[in-house]
């Protein structure tokens, strides 16, 4: 007998959330229901992640399910499939892999985090915290489901409880953001269903010779040459536009990126670490697990077009965080910067850049989870999130002082932090990589955002940690008991990643490597 392991880490939130609209009757009933669910996921993740690098458990889960393709072993572990509507060729499958590893791990891990950071949050509370495990069930549900109709309900479904937390626990233009940011979302998604539909109602026959929502089932057959060739470019092209822009909204790039300043500064503390940090995974996982396997010829062809978005969103929106005086928003033109290196890495065609763009998705959705909780820890105790009445905190508030400094130079890539990693690996591969072999001098064109973004880091942090104290600010208390415990546990990962990052790179190489195989590219 096996576990349905992915199964239980996918309801159990759900179950959560019930749990929680049921016997939430107090603030404090509400959040350790809500927080005890969360807690147990978090162990449960970290158990799968244990046995998926270990396979102590193995004989306990269910069987992997694996092929070659160009001298390459693509896996997917632990694999449930039910059929569950027959006709329509629409099954319950869940697997895992290398791609969709560090993205489980991280979900019920930041969840927590947020909960922990919001532990005396009074407003509804019931609402609030049951949305946080509404949202975490969503996302991990898009991480693990292999089904294209599963996935699409899932995809969807992560809208409506960010929607509800922006418009009720935001702040004072709640409802224009949730608004903006339902609409487009929700565009990009209606753009990436008809590139479901035609990959269910013209390349599944054509591959397979029958229709289904599989997506192993697909993914195998493209990684077959002469069946590939079947589809042609004149069908790969169009779906591969769709599917890309349907997963750059949900990135954010530049210019489909006004939604989430807007979004990011007036939703709730726990709101911003789960929209930074997981939401927008969501754009970057879709691109590695299915415009580019799933239609590797234009991904080859059009690796121009990545590269062009990731390069223009990583100058822009660094040189955008220059003029910012909202901390809040700094910090998220900031994550539409550093989502500009997974593009770049996927453009590569390159083992190191593209396992580098994977590794990003992982180290970014720990940085900025710390620093959206560092802009709502200063609102709270200052009032205000304006950089430059926020001086000289370094002399009232040094833990906060300390946390803030380790965020920002883990933000930048400073050597010995997680981000450093990931971003030379990304930049490495694209200078390796197969399409910039012609004219490898343009790498230096994204190299400038990096000198951009130490440039207004140490800028901000200038300005708010050193001089004197801004004593029009009042009163001002440093970091409280629940805030010391979630800071420690981001600024942990930070530096074991940063010093130890051989763990998690050895679980994205094998997805790396087949990724790169189907492109052609280098390993």
């Amino acid at each position: 007998m096996t576990i349905p392991f992915l199964s239980i880490l996918v309801w159990l939130p759900f179950l959560g959330f019930a749990a929680t609209l049921v016997f939430g009757t107090t603030q404090r009933r509400a959040r350790n229901i809500a927080v005890a669910f969360s807690i147990v996921n978090t162990a449960l993740a970290i158990l799968l992640t244990v046995t998926f690098i270990t396979h102590w458990f193995d004989a306990w889960l269910p069987a992997s399910r694996s092929w070659a393709a160009n001298g390459v072993v693509q896996s997917f572990y632990y694999v449930e499939e039910y059929r569950w509507v027959p006709t329509l060729g629409i099954s319950y499958i869940m697997a895992l892999d290398g791609l969709s590893l560090p993205l489980v791990f991280l979900t019920p891990l930041l969840v927590t985090i947020a909960m922990g950071f919001s532990w005396d949050k009074d407003y509804r509370p019931k609402g609030f915290f049951a949305l946080l495990l509404l949202m975490e069930w969503s996302i991990l549900g898009v991480f693990v489901t292999l089904d294209f109709f599963l996935f699409f309900i899932f995809w969807e479904l992560v809208l409506i409880p960010m929607f509800f937390l922006i418009g009720i626990w935001g702040g004072p233009n709640r409802h224009y953001a949730a608004i903006k940011f339902l609409i487009y979302t929700h565009v990009g998604s209606v753009i990436m269903l008809l590139s479901i539909f035609a990959m269910f109602l013209f390349a599944s026959p054509v591959l397979l010779g029958h229709r289904t929502f599989n997506m192993i089932e697909i993914l195998q057959a493209v990684s077959n040459p002469a069946k590939r060739a079947l589809l042609g470019t004149a069908f790969q092209f169009p779906v591969f536009a769709a599917f890309f822009f349907g997963f750059i909204v949900k990135l954010p790039s530049v210019p489909f990126h006004t939604w989430l300043p807007d979004a990011h500064v007036e939703a709730p503390t726990a709101g911003s670490v789960i929209l930074a940090g997981l939401l927008l995974k969501l754009g970057g996982y879709g691109i590695f697990r299915i415009a580019l396997p799933m239609l590797p010829d234009a991904a080859t062809e059009l690796w121009w077009v990545m590269a062009s978005f990731g390069v223009v969103s990583m100058i822009y929106a660094s040189l955008v965080c220059l003029t910012q005086v909202d901390l809040k928003r700094l910090i998220a033109y900031s994550s539409i910067g550093h989502m500009g290196f997974v593009l770049l890495g996927a453009s590569s065609q390159n083992t190191v850049g593209i396992a580098g763009a994977i590794f990003q998705l992982f180290n970014h959705g720990i940085i900025t989870a710390a620093l959206f909780m560092l802009a709502g820890t200063i609102k709270h105790s200052a009032g205000t999130r304006d950089i430059p009445k926020l001086r000289g905190l370094g002399e009232r508030m040094p833990k906060y002082s300390l946390v803030l400094m380790i965020s920002f130079f883990a933000s930048l890539g400073l050597p010995g932090l997680n981000s450093f990693v990931s971003e030379f690996m990304v930049f490495t591969g694209t200078y390796g990589g197969v399409p910039y072999q012609p004219y490898r001098e343009i790498v230096l064109i994204p190299l400038l955002a990096v000198v951009l973004t130490g440039a207004y880091y140490v800028w901000t942090m200038h300005k708010m940690v050193f001089g004197t104290f801004n004593e029009a600010l009042g009163h001002v208390h440093d970091l409280k008991r629940n805030e010391i415990v979630v800071y420690s546990v981001l600024i942990a990962i930070m530096f074991a990643v940063g010093f130890y990052p051989t763990l998690w790179i050895g679980v994205v190489q094998n997805p790396s490597l087949y990724l790169t195989g189907i492109l052609g590219g280098t390993p």
